[in-house]
This record gives structure tokens, C-alpha cells and sequence, in this order.
């Protein structure tokens, strides 16, 4: 390729720009340095010596494979790329994710996936579904309590679907997920429009669906074609996700699991940002996950679980409200009675998503074993989006010893498995689940709306439940048991500050306050 001393400094400079080194790949890097020195060495003298470091970063030890998967939440998609640029991912933002760390053994060993959406425009919003030849993001979907105060669609989705590479033949451990996200520009706070994104565990009858199916998530099930969402990034929560040492979620070979599915929801305005405003400055999106796997398997398989109740209903204008979301004991016995047995009579719960939004106050999670509740968490005050979203390590309660047991306190229960002490924060054990036992997770809200608090995903709704990270799994087992445990019979009450029930407990009626087109 021959260029001009004007072509050389711009592509000179573009390749030692930070802000354009996430564009280049370990393969185009090499290539670029190779043409600009050969072709064009009189022109970049004054950089050479950044060139030559630059150059050094990219041809060192070899890196991680690296499969890119990007894509359009539509069934169709562009034969090329939007001719406008795309946003620096994490321009501006601390939160910038950093590339995969440096491999702790053999490269081929590990393999990292990369899901995500490569320059989406926003198309604007309105009450109707896309076209199949609409290619980006179209906020359709709306709160209906709002409608007389926000007019404005404030939901969008997206899907992307990647198969797992060599899945019948290989066995790998999902270790880390590592979100990333565009931002729109110093002119509008940088900030990003993504609201939360779930990873699904899927075989591969698993499709696209089309944009009226995208938010219904019927792609669940015991039947598959998706299994279990295992992973929940939501608003704030920049930090990659890590699970313990010692384990590692199983996908591929002897596994249903040959292709992921990453769900994407886009949530509009946002600190005064509209759907509208970043059509008209052609904004293009692009967000995602990286996914780290290893292929030698950690001791211990890890897997997880949720629970969540959908029955709020929060006054307008009311204080200390608490509502519970549960899992019965049947529940318990039901959905982890395999694994509880493999690891002798309980599991260990290692990690816990703790997920409301903004009008929660304080949310906890708790245990109920013979007529007994121990809080395993508790985030008081919550924060709604930002840190509290992040997966939060569990650790056993301690309590005061007994007289002469030679120790100033023990915990309550340790876990169920190997992983033993160390787990948690002080170097505690995890907390065991065993069967009998049941689960409450607990919201509690203020509401100073004009309108009540449901249980949804757009602006001014709410939600209160929890994802379970725990060990071990028998992923062996041919029978498929749910994942998550949901329904309608929430309860809700008056508390006080300090959580003691003020009021007998009520089941609010369920109430679906998104408006969606016909």
C-alpha cells in the first residue's frame, strides 16, 4: 500500500493513539506498522521511537485467541459496516475495561469471546416494532404510568448469539465476564444508554428473535433452547465479574451449553438524554461483554440461580415500604437437591447480585433454617445503580462462641463443599444452603412519585430479587432442573428505619405497567 506523507502521519498517528489502540487487533497491528515504516520512513521519523515501542507491545508473546463476535439485534444484518465512526469504547470513563490480563499458563490453554454490538445507530423512538431492514436501536417500549408525564419510548433490546468454538470436542470454564461500553460524548456527560445486559447458557436450536419477542425472554426454559442466565451487568457496575478461584462455570463438551446469548437493554432518557438527541447527533452504539474461558477445568464447578417476585406495588408518596421476594423451601429441594447432595448435604453460596433499582433504600438477603432468619447480606444504605450492582462475595455470619469452645466466635454454618475457609471477606467461609432451608430477598423503598412502583424495566419501575453464584454443580445430570424461581405472590409491609414490621403482611395484585406495540 503506498501513501502520502499527510496519509502516513495520520495512519502513524492513529496507531500510537490510545483512544484508537482498541481498534486494532493483534493481526492488523503488525501489518500497519510493517507498510508505514517501509513506505513511508521519511515521514515519521519524529515518531519512530513510539513506533518502535508500540510495535514491540504487538509483536511480543502471542495473545490470548481472540474471537470477536459483533452483530445487530435484528435477524438481518448490513453487509458492511455504518460509513460514520464509532465512539472510543470507555472514552472518558475510568471504567474502561483493560485488556485480558497476561495468561497464568499455556495461551492455547485460554480463550476469550467477545460479544458485543459494533456501531449501532439510534434510530430515534415510537409505538411501533422495526422493520427487518432496520439496522441499530429503536426505543419502543414505554411505562404507561408515564405516558401523561414522560411521554417518550424509554426501552430498547438487543440480542447477540455466538457459538462456543470446538463445543462438542472441547470442555471450558467460563472464569471472568468483562463488560464494555461506548459513551456519548463529553457533550451529554459520558454516559451509556446500556440499562443492564444477561448472559444465557444456550444449545443451538437458540435464534435472534424478532424485535416484538426481544424483552419476553421466552427463549427460557427447562426445555432449552437457553437454560440459565448466569450472568447480570446492570447500570454502574463497570467492574468485570470474576468468579472464585477455585471454580469455573462449565460449558461445551458433555454440557448442553454450545452457544451463549447475550440480551441487551437500553434504557432512555438518562440524566436528560433522549433516544431523539443521539439520533440527531448520529450517535452509534457499541457494547458488549468479553468472556474469558479456560480449558482446564478449576476444582470445583460453579453455577448459579435466581429468584425475584413480580407483584410490587408501591404507593405514590410513601415511605418504608419492604417488599419480599422468596424461595420456598420445595423451591430449594426442587431446583438444587442434585447438587446438594453431591456436596454432602448443602451448597456453598459464594456470590450474590443484589439487584433494585434507585427508589431502594436498603435491600438484604437472608436465610430461613428451623424457624430462623440470618442475614447473609445486607447493603444499607443501597445505592441503586453504580457499586451495589456488582456481584458481592458471601461469607457466613459469625456469632459469639459458647462457653469453653476455645474461640471468640464461629460461624453460623460453613459451606458445602471443598472450597472451605478463605471464600469471603475476612477469610470466612461461604454460607451453606441446605435442604429445608428457604431464601428471602428483601427491598426497601421510598417512593416519591406521583405514580405507583411496579415491578418492570422501564423508567420509574422497579425490581427486587437475586442471583446466586454457588458450588459445587453436577453438570453431568441429564435431568435439566429450572434456574430461576419466580412469581406473584411477593409480600409487601410498613417497617420501620430499622426493619421491624409495623403492618401485617399483603400480596399486592400483580400489575404490568410496560406499554408495548400492538
Amino acid at each position: 500500500m503506498w501513501c502520502t506523507m499527510d496519509e502516513c502521519e495520520a495512519l502513524t498517528s492513529e496507531m500510537v493513539s490510545p483512544q484508537s489502540r482498541s481498534h486494532l487487533t493483534h493481526e492488523t497491528v503488525p501489518s500497519t506498522v510493517c507498510t508505514i515504516t517501509k513506505r513511508c520512513l521519511f515521514a515519521v521519523v519524529a515518531l519512530v521511537l513510539a513506533a518502535a515501542a508500540f510495535t514491540s507491545v504487538a509483536r511480543g508473546p502471542e495473545p490470548l485467541p481472540l474471537l470477536e463476535v459483533g452483530g445487530s439485534p435484528l435477524p438481518s444484518i448490513l453487509p458492511h459496516a455504518p460509513s460514520f465512526p464509532i465512539s472510543p469504547l470507555g472514552a472518558n470513563s475510568r471504567h474502561t475495561v483493560p485488556p485480558p490480563p497476561p495468561p497464568s499458563r499455556a495461551p492455547s490453554d485460554e480463550l476469550i469471546l467477545k460479544l458485543g454490538t459494533r456501531g449501532l445507530p439510534v434510530l430515534g423512538e415510537g409505538q411501533r416494532w422495526r422493520r427487518d431492514d432496520e439496522y441499530g436501536i429503536f426505543f419502543n417500549q414505554r411505562n404507561a404510568a408515564l405516558k401523561n408525564i414522560a411521554p417518550s419510548y424509554d426501552t430498547a433490546c438487543g440480542t447477540i448469539i455466538v457459538d462456543l468454538p470446538d463445543a462438542e470436542t472441547t470442555s471450558y470454564h467460563i472464569v471472568e465476564l468483562a463488560p464494555y461500553f461506548s459513551t456519548v460524548g463529553p457533550r451529554y456527560g459520558n454516559i451509556s444508554i446500556v440499562h443492564h445486559m444477561d448472559l444465557f447458557l444456550c444449545d443451538e436450536r437458540v435464534r435472534v428473535p424478532p424485535d416484538s419477542q426481544c424483552m419476553g425472554c421466552g427463549y427460557l426454559s427447562t426445555e432449552g433452547p437457553c437454560y440459565a442466565m448466569v450472568w447480570a451487568y446492570d447500570r454502574g457496575a463497570f467492574e468485570p465479574f470474576r468468579l472464585p478461584p477455585d471454580a469455573g462455570m462449565r460449558v461445551g463438551r458433555g454440557t448442553r451449553f454450545t452457544k451463549l446469548l447475550l440480551f441487551v437493554h437500553y434504557g432512555l432518557p438518562y440524566r436528560g438524554v433522549t433516544a431523539s438527541q443521539l439520533r440527531d447527533a448520529a450517535y452509534v452504539e457499541s457494547s458488549g461483554v468479553r468472556v474469558r474461558l479456560v480449558r482446564s477445568p478449576r476444582p470445583l464447578d460453579a453455577f448459579s440461580f435466581e429468584f425475584m417476585q413480580t407483584n410490587m406495588n408501591i404507593p405514590p408518596a410513601s415511605n418504608n415500604l419492604e417488599f419480599v421476594s422468596h424461595m420456598t423451601a420445595d423451591g430449594v429441594a426442587s431446583m438444587l437437591g442434585t447438587d446438594i447432595a453431591a456436596g454432602g448435604g448443602a451448597v456453598s453460596l459464594r456470590m450474590v447480585h443484589a439487584h433494585a433499582h434507585p427508589h431502594a433504600t436498603r435491600v438484604s438477603l437472608h436465610r430461613l433454617r428451623h424457624g430462623q432468619w440470618t442475614t447473609l447480606l445486607e447493603l444499607n444504605p443501597y445505592c441503586g445503580y453504580g457499586e451495589c450492582q456488582h456481584f458481592h462475595i458471601l461469607t457466613e455470619p459469625r456469632i459469639p462462641a459458647a462457653s469453653g469452645a476455645g474461640a471468640d466466635e464461629v460461624a453460623t454454618d460453613a459451606g458445602g463443599d471443598a472450597s472451605g475457609a478463605g471464600v469471603g471477606s475476612g477469610g470466612g467461609s461461604s454460607p451453606a444452603l441446605r435442604l429445608g432451608d428457604a431464601l428471602e430477598f428483601r427491598c426497601l423503598y421510598d417512593n416519591p412519585e406521583p405514580f405507583a412502583l411496579h415491578y418492570g424495566l422501564s423508567s420509574g419501575m422497579e425490581m427486587c430479587g437475586a442471583i446466586l453464584v454457588y458450588t459445587p454443580h453436577v453438570w453431568q445430570s441429564a435431568r435439566q432442573v429450572p434456574t430461576w424461581f419466580g412469581g406473584h405472590d411477593g409480600v409487601q409491609r410498613l417497617v420501620h428505619a430499622d426493619g421491624v414490621a409495623r403492618a401485617p403482611d399483603e400480596r399486592p395484585q400483580l400489575h404490568y405497567d410496560d406499554e408495548v406495540p400492538e
